[in-house]
């Protein structure tokens, strides 16, 4: 109970008041500015139902890991898990990839930013696969990594193809289209109602999240719910010919149960050179420290997809910076210590996008990163020789470090006053002055200026699919041909160019299928866009469906499969979450 005491017209009033009557929180909050990037987890089986687990950083400097569900009164829910702090400026992008070491029978792969985890198919238990290690990375050129825990069955992980998480394996075709024509959550502003296309027969609606202590206090009760939600189930049925499940739902206690550790494994800033910057740094005058220096973008590739063999847990992070270089690390999770293996300033301009995808050449797995900058130009790098070093040189390091430890040790009993007692731990000898200079092996020219989306998937027999968005308003897509002979050699088989795909800006494009992609812009647009092939074999795009949305400056976009449907995550100036059917023959799943 509260008391308040206050004085009026010479009188002394006490007003005393219960805190549970007076607090009514009608929505939980996110973040406290503009969002910059936005990656799926996975999704979650709690009681029989699907949360949803999405990680977002922002301008405020701090990551948000939040939970996406229907609550008892089948109202769409965005959940905060948890907020990581750490970053000392603002936190422009992130990278999500699975730990491959806890479930050894696994088969890897990769996000918008991530392509290398691992595929898993439905009938698979992956009650195991529950940690993932998040990178993140922006200003004051700092890099974050986290491990996030989860206890409850991972069902359904991250379906992106393109960017961040990314199949290695063959991808089949898709047909069919998609149309927009399900719910719509909106976190900017959830009270507007989207007009009607009659032309599409879809309506977007814009459903208010309902006060969680209300779901929460009818859970208790065992009340029943209200006729406005048994009316709008009717209205459902009417509409769609379906009727939404109750089954669907799921009450906030569940979702405060959850599980759910955050550790912040390693924390560094990086320099002009390529280096981590190191305490002292008075007493080392080559180091010179440059604050401006921004991470813009990140991807993470495992050892375990290039070397199936290899059981430590060693990442490859590249990361693309606003100071025109394009910085190539190598992560160990035992030793939580960052590795600079390489970088190279060859686009000249500010680095924007990178990405990464694992190419299976003749039995063999290949990594290729892709980066774009300010320039138009996509540049292609061929690591496999760059990590495959590092690896050899941390395989022969343990080696060593288990002979030694093995020689040096004596039977406390036997052991004298003057005997010394050592501990030796294998160390990385690879260092950044024995790394060659890197240099990309295809270069493609796309756009005008800036590239601010960029995905790449597999398309058919050795041909791949490379998808990007620009400020200048046009959205490009590619057909390469990637052989092995015994280098690397890629070359363009067909390209098309749409000069007027969005009225703004492209900033977030998404390979739903080989014959589907998913765009979005500044203006506010999410476009469905067909691509087929002519006999020729130029390509034709068509665009299928487009929405307006309510959320302003789109920032990024995500794309994960739910059942029969497809879920879209927008973020900008707020979040907003789209649905729509989707046939699961016509996805290409790939974590």
């Amino acid at each position: 109970m509260t008391r308040f005491t206050y004085i009026k017209s010479r009188e002394i009033v006490l007003n005393d008041s219960f805190i549970t009557d007076s607090h009514v929180q009608l929505k939980e909050s996110h973040h406290g500015r503009e969002l910059c990037d936005i990656q799926f987890l996975a999704s979650l089986q709690m009681s029989g139902q699907d949360v949803h687990i999405l990680a977002t950083c922002s301008e405020d400097t701090n990551i948000a890991v939040v939970a996406f569900f229907y609550n008892l009164y089948n109202v769409p829910v965005l959940h905060l898990l948890k907020t990581l702090h750490g970053h000392i400026s603002t936190v422009r992008c992130l990278s999500v990839c699975r730990q491959h070491h806890l479930s050894p029978s696994d088969h890897h792969i990769h996000s918008q930013t991530s392509i290398d985890m691992k595929r898993l198919d439905d009938n698979v238990d992956n009650g195991n696969n529950k940690s993932f290690l998040l990178f993140s990375g922006g200003g004051r050129a700092q890099l974050k990594v986290w491990r996030l825990h989860f206890t409850d069955k991972i069902e359904r992980p991250h379906v992106n193809l393109s960017g961040k998480y990314q199949s290695t394996s063959q991808q089949g075709d898709c047909n069919k289209q998609v149309d927009m024509k399900e719910d719509t959550y909106n976190k900017c502003n959830s009270g507007n109602k989207a007009p009607k296309d009659d032309a599409a027969e879809t309506v977007l609606k814009k459903m208010r999240v309902n006060d969680s202590h209300t779901s929460q206090q009818a859970s208790k009760e065992g009340k029943s719910l209200d006729p406005m939600h048994e009316l709008r189930l009717e209205e459902e049925e009417k509409k769609y010919g379906k009727k939404i499940e109750s089954e669907v739902c799921i009450d906030h206690n569940l979702v405060d149960d959850l599980d759910f550790k955050v550790e912040s494994l390693a924390d560094i800033q990086l320099i002009n050179n390529g280096q981590t910057k190191v305490k002292k740094h008075w007493k080392h005058s080559h180091m010179n420290s440059d604050p401006e220096t921004r991470i813009l973008d990140i991807t993470v590739t495992s050892a375990s997809d290039i070397n199936e063999g290899y059981s430590l847990q060693v990442y490859f992070v590249v990361a693309a910076c606003s100071d025109a270089v394009l910085r190539f690390f190598a992560f160990d999770e035992t030793k939580r210590e960052f590795f600079p293996l390489s970088s190279s300033a060859f686009h000249n301009h500010c680095v924007l996008k990178v990405t990464s995808i694992s190419l299976k050449m003749q039995e063999k797995k290949q990594p290729l990163i892709l980066s774009a900058g300010t320039d138009g130009r996509v540049a292609f790098w061929d690591c496999t020789q760059l990590y495959q070093n590092f690896i050899d040189n941390c395989v022969v390091c343990c080696d060593e470090s288990n002979t030694d430890h093995d020689d040096t040790m004596k039977n406390f009993s036997e052991r004298g006053d003057d005997d010394e007692v050592t501990n030796k731990f294998p160390k990385t000898k690879h260092s950044a002055k024995d790394s060659a200079c890197i240099s990309p092996g295809f270069v493609m020219q796309c756009h005008q200026s800036g590239i601010n989306s960029l995905q790449m998937s597999p398309y058919k027999d050795n041909q791949y699919l490379v998808v990007t968005g620009g400020d200048d308003n046009c959205l490009t897509v590619s057909v390469l041909s990637i052989c092995n002979k015994p280098q690397m050699e890629i070359c363009v088989l067909t390209q098309y160019k749409h000069l007027t795909a969005h009225a703004a800006q492209i900033t977030g494009a998404w390979i739903v299928s080989s014959s589907q992609i998913i765009t979005t812009s500044k203006d506010q647009q999410v476009c469905v866009w067909d691509i087929t092939e002519l006999f020729d074999k130029t390509l034709q795009m068509k665009q299928k469906d487009c929405k307006f949305v309510s959320t302003a400056d789109v920032s990024n976009l995500t794309v994960w499969k739910n059942r029969d449907s497809l879920l879209m995550a927008l973020c900008g100036v707020g979040l907003e979450v789209l649905q729509f059917p989707f046939s699961s023959n016509d996805f290409v799943e790939s974590i």
